[in-house]
């Protein structure tokens, strides 16, 4: 039953990166490892540049998994959880469903704050985070300078990646308020976001 949905997507969205991250998750799509997760929060992030809104909903909610326990937060799998749960309050943000995305927000903060083997207390945990959260510029999560790169070398491609990835912080970070710089920012990150969009479409 699980892998219905990712059969479904592609009856609707005939998409190469869209189809191709859609099979592999048919024959694997339990959320045990880290090259799973990154395939289906690849996947939520091409369906919502296409604009296959509702699908990358479902996406979204299909990485609604159960909460780490102290100590057995194996990130690895939950930064591209994370992403998927940022992209999904992102959506319900832009639909004004205030209520949902702040409610995932919450969500994603209490995973952040759960303590693992090396931060083990709140106060350590919460200084980390910050530390974090400080450190991410706005030219880092946009991916400037490895665009830049990518494109004086005459490489497309590797632009085009770097802007997708990129989405993963502009998105799945920008709308949890959590992120200094990318506050402070906040209206060219949503300008940006859509270029990238329109780029990779």
């Amino acid at each position: 039953m699980e892998n219905n949905i990712f059969e479904q997507i592609m009856e609707i969205c005939s998409e190469k990166k869209v189809v191709s991250r859609c099979k592999k998750l048919s024959k694997k799509s339990k959320l045990t490892s880290g090259a799973v997760a990154g395939t289906l929060t690849e996947l939520g992030y091409w369906l919502y540049v296409y604009g296959h809104i509702a699908e990358a909903i479902k996406v979204c909610e299909f990485s609604h998994i159960e909460e780490p326990k102290p100590g057995k937060v194996n990130y690895n799998i939950w930064d591209f959880v994370l992403w998927l749960w940022g992209l999904e309050a992102y959506i319900y943000h832009k639909q004004n469903a205030e209520e949902r995305c702040n409610e995932i927000i919450v969500a994603m903060e209490r995973v952040w704050s759960i303590p693992s083997g090396i931060f083990d207390t709140t106060e350590k945990i919460s200084a980390h985070n910050r530390s974090i959260r400080n450190s991410l510029t706005y030219e880092d999560a946009i991916n400037k300078n490895k665009i830049e790169e990518q494109l004086e070398s005459n490489s497309k491609l590797g632009a085009a990646e770097y802007r997708f990835t990129a989405l993963f912080h502009m998105i799945g970070y920008g709308v949890t308020g959590l992120y200094p710089h990318l506050e402070e920012h906040k209206a060219e990150l949503e300008e940006l976001i859509e270029q990238y969009i329109q780029f990779l479409k």
